[in-house]
């Protein structure tokens, strides 16, 4: 189902903040500490730092980083360089400095702003400004804003989302405008309005709290450091100024109303609700809290600029919340997987379209092209984006969020949805917040562990006992810790991988014991590299001050003792001494070419690529590194490589061996199962098999696959030659190759004996359809019997060509290519 609202004309950013400042010159703007500031002083200063702006060059798509203390800085820079025309980026100080840097670079800012106290301004290419030289004393520069398009860019803010590497989500004027006219009306924020200023400036919500109130004309209090993990401090500031608007995340919500006890604020007239789902009993504690409030319940991410639906939550609402109608210019749809639109009350993919729509992904065009994607039918607008969230359109025209596609978890066998079980925790009194985190044992959930934020007399097990009444056997959590308060981000939400368990599972069973001993051997090694033993096995070495260099010693040193090889691109993204462990329990020794190679971990459903004609694992590794970061990618490759094994002689011989391996390192699914020329029957093969004995396979993906020989058959050393191509590629461009598992590059090792079995083993097969969806990648030249792989599923069949050479597939120039294909069509079902 799809729902749509028009958009109204707008004004410039600039224009609104004009108008408010020459309404009312003299009255209250911005409240920082002791500092207290008029609309006419923001506005003077506003103009002041443009001007330095127009002077160091900055305009269209000229990014400028800004690094302040808190305080009145934080909201006029903003304004200062979307004035000039440039692309705010905001920095968030309480990121560690690896992440800060990493994450300013990778933007290349032209300019950076600070106040004296910044680390980042070594950045290169960037020139610095430091705002206590600038002069706000002398008359502005009167001028209108600059002319930029609408397409431009306006902020760019970089958001892990489920991944954990930071994604920079790049803004236009257009998004930026149209929303914040249109939040503005339907908020009601105006000259009477004080709206309290916490979230992190790299957070969205943050634009509702200085942008959207300056160019209102209300009044903004910019909180201290840290504030989202103070709630009295917050709630103090919402009673000294009298705060009329709060904007939280609802886990920062319920730790307000926890924390005011029997206390209440009547000044709050608006609380807007974002980021996470949001609970009737968190909504009905608000209430009590804040009575003359307004709650109201905003949907969006990142990526559509703060919201795209907003709806007022109804008193003593009934579980899900509505998310609501879509903002003017904005659609929401919901579809089924081959993007049709439901019926009313069905359930499916969310997708949002219209003005809000972000330009992409900062310098990462695979993953845009993955969650930005065509329209299927006329929209306002061309693109929509893929949510990841799902739900339902009721008869009423409110969109209700059942859940996300990413937020489920198997266990035991059982598909259960974390959500459900931090809902029956949040039902017990005494629990004020709720999380449940999956225990990875290498790639396989171990536990569930739930942590709660509880009062001061809470039982830990009498809330145990309570849940377990509310769950089925299989949902019901391994653990429970208590918790004073959650860690926080910068968004304000919960920190789930700073969540550790106070009670662990028993020690006595062989594989924790073996656990303990590794992590004694691994403190070792850190010992030796860094000088002094590990406080913790979840350290951050890197913010421990562990060099680069020793951080390569030190994987040097876990292959040379285990035999198990860590890429230093993994490690970056996780470098403590409790990842060396995990990955110790779940890798294989590094004793040469196995017949099931782990490219690449990821935390979504296994993704198992099938490598073609004899073809070792290496061939396919340029695809896994340009795959969604979400897939855990592994690979299998003919068995026999390492010159022990016999060669398969069969298609159906090495289905079945290969589902062996996949079901030993991966016994639960669902499975992808994607397969590159002959491997693509191979691929098919397998899917029989799983389904035969009811594993689930979700889908099998195709990649130029032939269900009969070549047109090369017989003319063995061009059928070699062409073969060997994308080796010879890989050999000039070694990064291509850096995988998680073990893998040996030896381009030798791939004989005409292969290439000539495995044509016959193509052509003695007979393939029976099956049940999974198929998706065919072909190359310009392969319109081979499409007709006939549509017969061999008896569920859906699409077919997408790529303009590629049948040889390409396996290149490491082409593999964005591919893998955006394979990872919009693995998001179709």
């Amino acid at each position: 189902m799809v729902l749509t609202r028009t958009t109204p004309a707008t004004d410039s950013l600039f224009e609104l903040f004009d108008a408010a400042c020459r309404r009312h010159p003299h009255r209250s703007a911005l409240i920082a500490g002791h500092a207290e500031w008029d609309l006419d002083t923001v506005r003077r200063c506003v103009l002041a730092l443009a001007e330095r702006l127009d002077d160091a060059g900055v305009g269209p798509e000229a990014v400028v980083a800004v690094d302040v203390s808190r305080g009145v800085w934080s909201v006029i820079a903003p304004l200062a360089i979307l004035h000039a025309g440039g692309v705010y980026l905001p920095v968030d100080r309480r990121a560690p400095h690896s992440t800060r840097r990493a994450t300013v670079e990778r933007a290349r800012p032209r300019l950076l702003i600070h106040d004296g106290h910044s680390d980042l301004t070594d950045l290169p290419g960037a020139s610095t400004l430091d705002l206590r030289h600038l002069r706000t004393d002398a008359p502005p520069r009167e001028r209108g804003p600059r002319p930029v398009s609408a397409d431009a860019a306006s902020i760019t803010v970089f958001t892990s989302g489920s991944t954990g590497r930071p994604k920079g989500v790049v803004d236009t004027r257009r998004a930026l405008v149209h929303h914040m006219a249109e939040a503005r009306a339907l908020l009601d924020v105006g000259f009477e309005s004080t709206v309290l200023f916490c979230s992190a400036p790299t957070f969205d919500l943050s634009f509702y709290e200085m942008l959207l109130p300056t160019l209102s004309g209300a009044r903004v209090v910019v909180a201290p450091e840290n504030a989202v993990e103070q709630p009295a401090e917050m709630l103090r500031l919402i009673s000294r100024h009298s705060v009329t608007f709060v904007a939280a995340v609802p886990t920062v919500l319920s730790m307000l109303t926890s924390t005011a006890g029997a206390a209440t604020f009547p000044s709050v007239t608006k609380i807007v609700s974002c980021g996470e789902r949001l609970d009737p009993s968190v909504a009905d504690g608000a209430r009590q809290v804040f009575p003359n409030a307004l709650v109201v319940n905003a949907y969006g991410p990142a990526e559509c600029m703060v919201a795209v639906s907003a709806t007022a939550v109804e008193r003593a609402p009934s579980p899900p919340i509505s998310s609501g109608p879509p903002i003017s210019g904005s659609s929401l749809l919901v579809l089924d997987a081959q993007l049709n639109p439901t019926a009313p009350d069905e359930v499916g993919d969310i997708y949002i379209a219209g003005a809000q729509l972000a330009r992409g992904y900062l310098d990462d065009p695979v993953t845009t092209a993955a969650r930005f994607v065509a329209a299927p039918f006329p929209l306002t607008g061309t693109r929509m984006y893929r949510t990841g969230d799902r739900g339902f359109l009721s008869s009423s025209g409110h969109v209700r969020i059942t859940g996300r596609d990413d937020h489920q978890v198997k266990w035991n066998g059982v598909r259960i949805e974390l959500g459900a079980i931090e809902h029956a925790l949040s039902e017990h009194p005494d629990v004020v917040a709720a999380a449940v985190v999956p225990a990875w044992d290498g790639d396989r959930i171990a536990r569930l562990d739930a942590h709660v934020v509880a009062g001061p007399l809470a039982d830990s097990r009498a809330i145990t006992s309570f849940t377990a009444d509310r769950l089925a056997r299989s949902h019901r959590p391994s653990s429970l810790t208590c918790h004073d308060a959650f860690p926080m981000t910068a968004g304000g939400k919960i920190a789930r991988d700073r969540l550790v368990p106070a009670v662990r599972v028993d020690a006595s069973t062989p594989t924790q014991a073996a656990f303990a001993s590794d992590e004694a051997r691994v403190a070792e090694l850190v010992d030796q590299v860094a000088g002094h033993r590990p406080r913790s096995m979840d350290i951050d070495l890197v913010d421990a001050g562990v060099s680069s260099l020793s951080l390569i010693r030190l994987l040097a040193d876990v292959h040379d003792e285990f035999r198990c090889a860590i890429p230093m691109s993994e490690f970056a993204a996780d470098p403590t001494p409790r990842h060396i462990v995990r990955r110790l329990r779940g890798a294989a020794p590094d004793d040469g070419p196995t017949d099931l190679v782990h490219l690449r971990p990821g935390p979504g459903r296994p993704l198992i690529l099938v490598s073609g004609a004899g073809a070792q694992a290496v061939s396919l590794a340029p695809l896994s590194r340009w795959l969604h970061p979400d897939h855990d990618v592994w690979c299998v490759q003919a068995h026999g490589l390492d010159r022990r094994g016999i060669p398969d002689r069969s298609v159906s011989r090495a289905a079945h061996r290969a589902v062996e391996d996949v079901r030993a390192a991966l016994p639960r699914g669902p499975y992808v199962l994607c397969g590159f020329s002959f491997g693509g029957l191979v691929a098919h093969e397998m899917c029989r098999v799983m389904e035969g004995d009811h594993d689930e396979v979700t889908q099998v993906v195709l990649l130029d696959a032939l269900l009969t020989p070549s047109p090369l058959d017989g003319a063995g050393d061009t059928v070699l030659q062409t073969m060997r191509a994308p080796l010879r590629d890989l050999a000039r461009a070694r990064w291509a190759i850096t995988v998680a598992g073990p893998l040996r590059f030896e381009p030798e090792m791939m004989t005409l004996a292969f290439l000539n079995q495995s044509i016959g083993m193509t052509r003695r097969h007979r393939p029976d359809a099956v049940t999974a969806p198929i998706t065919m990648i072909r190359s310009s030249g392969n319109r081979q019997a499409m007709s006939r792989w549509a017969e061999l599923t008896t569920g859906h069949f699409s077919e997408v060509s790529t303009g590629l050479a049948h040889a390409d597939f396996q290149s490491p120039v082409h593999a964005p290519t591919v893998a955006a294909a394979v990872d919009a069509a693995v998001s179709r079902v």
